[in-house]
């Protein structure tokens, strides 16, 4: 699923504009990522990719709900234009 809040290449441009490098906005999102208690504990090996502020988001998701949460996270991002959440749902890998 693809979600582009407000326009993608408003977004995009507005990244731009204020100097956010992909690096940047990858960086930002991963943290936030590993900032949330419940991904924590829910999801496993994310990946995050951004290529011009759109965000792929790979891995394993223990449930569809903490597959939608690390959507909404990354959307909250400044310099994120969309994203392709491509995590799957399943159980996660040993610890």
């Amino acid at each position: 699923m693809t979600v582009a809040p407000g326009g993608a290449l408003q977004e995009v441009s507005l990244a731009f504009a204020k100097g956010e490098s992909d690096e940047d906005v990858r960086f930002d999102v991963a943290m936030a990522l590993l900032r949330d208690s419940y991904l924590v504990d829910h999801a496993a090996d994310v990946d995050v990719q951004v290529t011009n502020g759109a965000v792929t988001l790979g891995g394993t998701a223990a449930t569809s709900e903490a597959r939608t949460a690390a959507e909404r996270i990354v959307l909250r991002e400044s310099g994120v234009a969309s994203v392709d959440n491509r995590m799957r749902v399943g159980p996660l890998p040993a610890r």
